[in-house]
């Protein structure tokens, strides 16, 4: 299991609020979304169905009521490769490398053998990447995700988890920011070997592109502007943002499983802090996630008994 997080450079601010003027890039599966989700109409890829999910484990999203699901209702099938693309427009390819594709998942796959494949294309779905091998490029990779060798020799998402956030980010200290680049297209294909194991598949919601903070990764991360102390805690965590230029922000807890395990809206407009109640939190190792619709926060505290 790996959990990273990244940066975005800030001195594209600017200009990204002038592009944001025009509306963000997201696709929430509730309403008219401006990310385009391409979904094969003639293949076995209408296993991904947008609704309500209705399982014994993918049976959360992130907005209510609907989201991207392998079947809302049914397990998944064996020996089946089904795929979607997301496709970035001109809108994002602006800031290019500069940019992170983030989403909210929950998956349910037999560990180390079916699971969710990511890859990217440059070059207009010509060739194809895995983001977890990609040593060209080398996006990072963010958020609380388990990822392992599947059946069929490929790297990919397996093994169960609550719901959580992920996200690829380009434009880092560690990859080579790709020159030229005129779209990017990221596919998402559940694979499964012949093995009815009736499980659920995977769960994805609230598609979004940023454009402006992503984590921290170097010294020229976010991380300096949010802070949570005592760190470590016992009894409560206080959140201190020196600025937030949201009125109400969404803050997300997760466990180092990816589970989240506590959420809620917040007003953190400027410089402001906020408290969470840890006292009925186990011990162990915490994500905290603070988003909002111009910034977002990534930022890990210990729970002690």
């Amino acid at each position: 299991m790996r959990n990273n997080l990244t940066i975005l450079c800030a001195s594209l601010c600017f200009l990204a609020l002038q592009t944001f003027a025009q509306g963000p890039l997201f696709n929430n599966f509730d309403t008219q979304g401006t990310l385009e989700i391409l979904i094969d109409s003639t293949s076995a890829d209408t296993i991904w169905q947008i609704g309500a999910p209705q399982k014994l484990i993918l049976n959360e999203t992130s907005s209510m009521p609907n989201a991207l699901i392998t079947d809302t209702l049914n397990a998944y099938p064996t020996s089946t490769e089904a795929s979607f693309v997301v496709e970035m427009s001109e809108h994002a390819m602006h800031f290019f490398p500069y940019i992170q594709l983030e989403w909210f998942q929950k998956i349910d796959f037999e560990e180390r053998v079916d699971g969710g494949i990511i890859e990217v294309s440059y070059d207009g779905e010509q060739t194809w990447s895995n983001i977890f091998t990609d040593s060209i490029y080398r996006p990072e990779i963010v958020g609380s995700y388990q990822w392992d060798t599947l059946h069929n020799q490929v790297a990919g998402l397996t093994g169960t988890s609550g719901l959580s956030w992920m996200g690829i980010c380009w434009g880092t200290s560690i990859g080579t920011p790709p020159s030229n680049i005129e779209s990017v297209h990221v596919r998402f294909t559940m694979t499964t070997d012949s093995v009815d194991t009736q499980q659920d598949g995977w769960l994805i919601d609230d598609f979004y592109v940023g454009l402006l903070v992503i984590g921290n990764t170097s010294n020229q991360s976010n991380s300096s502007k949010l802070s949570i102390y005592p760190n470590p805690t016992v009894n409560e965590i206080t959140i201190s943002v020196e600025e937030v230029l949201d009125e109400v922000v969404d803050i997300y807890v997760y466990n180092n499983t990816g589970q989240m395990v506590y959420t809620e809206k917040a007003p953190m407009f400027g410089e402001a802090s906020h408290r969470i109640n840890m006292s009925t939190f186990q011990q162990g190792m915490y994500y905290l996630l603070m988003k909002g619709e111009e910034v977002q926060y990534r930022e890990k505290f210990i729970k002690l008994e």
